[in-house]
């Protein structure tokens, strides 16, 4: 049994996403005479910036945002970005997900059921990590998360760098799957994150670094 909150949640949310992927086949043989759609995926999706910038220039697609918030608190969040009415589209998913438990699984069966599509129709995948454990300039205040070689010195940087490394192996196993899927991570330049061991493997693989 689940020893705590989160490890309760993670075990709900395992045993939901374990259902879905158990339908996904179903799904798709239903709905395999249709025309699949290319799918674009924004993890941490806030205001959606890639949502909102493509969804007038794509045909056939469709738009999965996934967020550790709810639903609710994105909409009340960024409602000055006409976030309600995004949301509601029917080219549209939003997905409230602990995205420190992330794993291919979780991506199949959203492109299969939202997107009635294949993981292998990912055109883009944006990537927007929180920065709160992460930024340099956050060493100047009271809580300091990390040491000047970005090692975690709190709980919550310790959790974040986890995340970061489920993140980079989820990464690594859609760029073999899907070569040609355009995968972005961004976080602010004077960050530890582009200097981190996860990040750097990736640089090793041909992944380049922006500044933008």
């Amino acid at each position: 049994p689940p020893e705590n909150e989160h490890e309760k949640w993670k075990a709900i949310q395992i045993s939901e996403w374990l259902c879905n992927t158990c339908f996904e086949e179903k799904y798709m043989r239903e709905y395999a005479k249709d025309e699949e759609q290319d799918v674009y995926i924004e993890l941490f999706a806030g205001s959606a910036p890639l949502t909102r910038a493509l969804i007038h220039k794509t045909n056939n697609a469709h738009f999965i945002l996934v967020d550790n918030k709810s639903r609710a608190m994105i909409e009340e969040q960024y409602k000055e970005w006409g976030m309600k009415e995004l949301l509601k589209r029917h080219n549209v998913t939003f997905i409230q997900f602990d995205l420190r438990i992330l794993s291919m699984k979780d991506l199949k069966a959203w492109c299969g059921i939202s997107a009635r599509s294949n993981i292998k129709n990912i055109k883009i995948m944006a990537i927007s990590i929180d920065c709160t454990t992460l930024t340099k300039a956050g060493d100047c205040n009271y809580i300091r998360h990390r040491g000047k070689e970005g090692q975690a010195l709190t709980i919550a940087a310790q959790w974040d760098s986890k995340m970061i490394r489920t993140i980079v192996k989820v990464v690594e196993e859609i760029e073999e799957m899907v070569p040609t899927a355009l995968i972005s991570i961004e976080n602010g330049w004077h960050s530890h994150l582009k200097d981190m061991k996860d990040i750097t493997k990736l640089r090793t693989k041909g992944f380049e670094v922006f500044k933008t």
